[in-house]
């Protein structure tokens, strides 16, 4: 068995956004569907959860295609595409930005790097950090630190922004210094939610659909690794409570996490012990490869769209 599996996040026109959002065109996509397509055999998620349930057995060659964090562009884009096609695919929502009108931090910093560079994103961080803490935030001396004691190297702005953000800031005040500069070049967060997320009318039509399903990606798309066991489930129930009051979905097959570098010992921490109460078969990681067998259904590899033959680095060809 080899089970391909490809993730998608935007799908815009490439020389609108040249940072920050990095959208893949209409025809890039259709063009890597036509290829994918020449050397393997489409699935939907159905075909999966009775491959892993042991029911039935997936073609030699397969490729489940996936879509993270809800995004509207990826309804208006990519489905056209897909039905046109007959190609399933499965959408991983993030629901807080519906449930609450509140953008998730990924998208926030994903659209301010597409409007300003990174190293003034960095300086917008630092100047928060004091306003906030009465502290300088010495990047320099953490990055030099870093080094020394985990063997991070990465000198790039746009890994120490991330780096500063995803994981080194506690939490709440990292989201505090995005929200305070997001506010100032965007405003109105509510109308960024809905001119960025799916709205709950397309999402019933895509969980309507024969060719479609839906799956969790967590309410806020926060970094599962840096959550303890009761905050990873409280986040996944908040993220299942939706589509169970919304959608009327008693289960959800199947989860994909965000960032997605999550480990096979967090995840038989943090998320075995939830699968069973959600009805949770699988979880897609971002860790990259061809699965030869379902033997971990929790700890799915997976390919983003740009690492494979008709992406934009591809590191895997078909032939």
């Amino acid at each position: 068995m080899n089970l391909l599996i490809v993730m998608y996040h935007y799908i815009d026109d490439e020389e609108k956004y040249k940072s920050g959002i990095y959208p893949v065109s209409v025809a890039r996509l259709e063009n890597q569907l036509n290829k994918i397509g020449e050397s393997f055999k489409f699935i939907g998620e159905k075909e999966l959860v009775s491959a892993i349930e042991k029911k039935a057995v997936l073609p030699e060659r397969s490729c489940l295609i996936t879509f993270d964090d809800g995004l509207r562009c990826q309804y208006e884009k990519a489905l056209p595409i897909l039905e046109s096609k007959g190609i399933p695919a499965v959408f991983y929502i993030n629901t807080m930005p519906l449930a609450r009108e509140k953008a998730c931090v990924v998208h926030k910093v994903h659209f301010l790097l597409a409007q300003i560079a990174v190293d003034s994103l960095l300086s917008e961080v630092k100047k928060y950090y004091l306003e906030f803490t009465d502290q300088d935030l010495e990047i320099e001396k953490i990055f030099s630190s870093l080094r020394k004691q985990e063997g991070i190297y990465d000198e790039e702005p746009i890994f120490r922004l991330k780096f500063l953000i995803n994981s080194y800031l506690e939490r709440d005040l990292s989201e505090k210094i995005i929200n305070n500069i997001f506010k100032h070049f965007y405003g109105d967060e509510r109308e960024f939610c809905r001119q960025w997320y799916m709205d709950k009318e397309q999402l019933l039509k895509i969980k309507k659909s024969k060719l479609f399903s839906l799956g969790l990606h967590t309410a806020s798309h926060i970094d599962l690794s840096v959550l303890n066991k009761d905050e990873v489930y409280a986040d996944i129930k908040d993220n299942f409570n939706y589509f169970k009051n919304e959608f009327l979905m008693e289960t959800v097959s199947g989860i994909s996490y965000p960032y997605g570098l999550i480990s096979e010992i967090e995840i038989d921490e943090k998320i075995k012990p939830t699968v069973v109460e959600f009805g949770i078969k699988y979880g897609l990681t971002t860790h990259k490869g061809i699965n030869d067998d379902l033997d971990n259904p929790l700890f799915l590899k997976r390919f983003d769209t740009n690492d494979i033959e008709g992406g934009k680095s591809p590191i895997l060809n078909f032939n």
